[in-house]
């Protein structure tokens, strides 16, 4: 959301959104809501659920009630009461100062860098094509062989 050049994220479940800066890093504008993170693994417990976690060749995996790897949700309504569908805000940042915003879930920021990814649609924004930005990121996380789902989306800025 947008208003002139004041910008806001509002997130939730496991997408993310990166800035895109003008030197091509990225700056990270949301939060993943993992339950192995304590303050959701704790809200998840209140509510009455609990936290399951898995470790496989060195990466924990953690799962509300042993089925669900995010702990905020629009869907899953067979878990809906140990869930939160209330997202976190992120900004203001003045929009002026980026180049544009990466929108992934977490079968790109698995396997892709916060930076990589701001690298690669920077390189598209500078050619006024944020659909071909998508377009690398996405492919930068199956040639990397991600195990998850893949969606991304590219905001150009200006």
């Amino acid at each position: 959301v947008s208003t002139q050049s004041t910008g806001f994220v509002a997130n939730l479940g496991d997408c993310r959104a990166v800035l895109v800066r003008r030197d091509g890093s990225g700056e990270r504008a949301s939060y993943d809501h993992k339950p192995s993170d304590p303050k959701e693994e704790d809200r998840v417990v209140k509510a009455g659920g609990f936290v399951t976690k898995s470790v496989t060749k060195g990466v924990v995996t953690a799962r509300v009630n042993g089925m669900l790897a995010v702990a905020r949700s629009l869907g899953d309504n067979s878990l809906r009461q140990y869930l939160t569908a209330e997202p976190q805000m992120h900004g203001p940042f003045n929009v002026k100062d980026y180049a544009g915003l990466v929108l992934a879930c977490d079968g790109v920021w698995d396997v892709v860098s916060d930076n990589t990814a701001a690298r690669l649609a920077l390189a598209e924004f500078k050619k006024s094509d944020p659909e071909q930005a998508a377009v690398q990121v996405r492919n930068k996380a199956w040639t990397r062989k991600t195990k998850d789902n893949v969606s991304v989306l590219c905001v150009q800025f200006e």
